[in-house]
């Protein structure tokens, strides 16, 4: 029952930011004056993604059926539906119905793939021993990442970016800013480097463990992807901070993945360790 309250709890609190994915995303396509069905299109994909991914966390894993996953695909789905609610009524035809159609897919396609991808596999103690050695090596490289990704912004984006002249520049709040993204990657960091560093079991493993920090460094991704675009218009002295935001935004989706596929192989075969210890 306890991992069910904690599994509601954060497919809520992971729901919250969809909103914000949804507009991220649109503003790729954003038309001046109004909205494009291209700017609707990508936040909608955007947010089932997003949304999905959410839900391979905190969904049951390996169960069979949609009874056990309906309290997080609702928890997961409630945050979206509140700002909904919160729509002009002019919009609901328009961007109401599409953008909840795509979080309810999304929603549902993690719940089904955390079924299909946590089932258990057979597997002897020498073969898991490996393959946690192997889920230590992708947890050690996502942490890595995310402090490179970090260090990259602090040292490579903030400094232009404190001395940008351009008339769409704002240096002291968009270095405030960049701070923040490099704390945020670097707490990223730290649940996998101790899970990667700790005793051998199953919990250091769990969705519990990984969730946040996968969930927070596709999110610290997908957010300086705007500044990223917008300091292109900046002039040629802001290019290269532009450049270090795409391999910073690069560098957060991999090791999401890495996160990602460590707990997925130490789900499947963590239960041969877990007996002996």
């Amino acid at each position: 029952m306890k991992k069910v309250l904690l599994n509601v709890t954060l497919g809520f609190v992971f729901g919250l930011p969809a909103i914000f994915v949804f507009i991220l995303a649109g503003e790729a396509f954003e038309v001046h004056g109004g909205s494009s069905t291209r700017e609707l299109a990508s936040g909608c994909l955007a947010t089932a993604l997003y949304l999905a991914y959410c839900e391979f966390w905190v969904a049951p894993r390996g169960v069979p059926g949609f009874g056990p996953k309906a309290p997080t695909v609702v928890a997961t789905m409630t945050p979206l539906l509140m700002t909904i609610a919160l729509f002009d009524r002019r919009a609901i035809v328009e961007t109401c119905v599409p953008l909840f159609i795509a979080g309810l897919a999304g929603t549902l396609a993690g719940a089904y793939a955390a079924e299909r991808a946590y089932g258990r596999h057979a597997t002897g103690s020498q073969a898991a021993a490996d393959r946690t050695r192997a889920c230590r090596r992708m947890l050690l490289a996502g942490a890595s990442m995310l402090v490179a990704a970090a260090l990259l912004v602090a040292l490579g984006v903030i400094p232009p970016v404190t001395a940008d002249t351009s008339n769409f520049a704002t240096p002291r709040r968009a270095a405030e800013g960049f701070w923040v993204v490099a704390g945020l990657n670097l707490l990223a960091a730290v649940p996998p480097s101790f899970a990667a560093m700790g005793r051998q079991g199953r919990g250091k493993y769990s969705s519990e463990i990984l969730a946040f920090p996968a969930v927070l460094a596709l999110l610290v991704g997908i957010t300086i992807l705007a500044p990223a675009i917008d300091f292109i218009g900046h002039g040629p002295g802001m290019h290269a901070a532009a450049a270090l935001l795409f391999l910073c935004t690069g560098l957060n989706l991999l090791a999401t993945m890495m996160l990602t596929a460590a707990s997925i192989v130490a789900e499947r075969t963590l239960p041969a360790l877990d007996q002996r210890i």
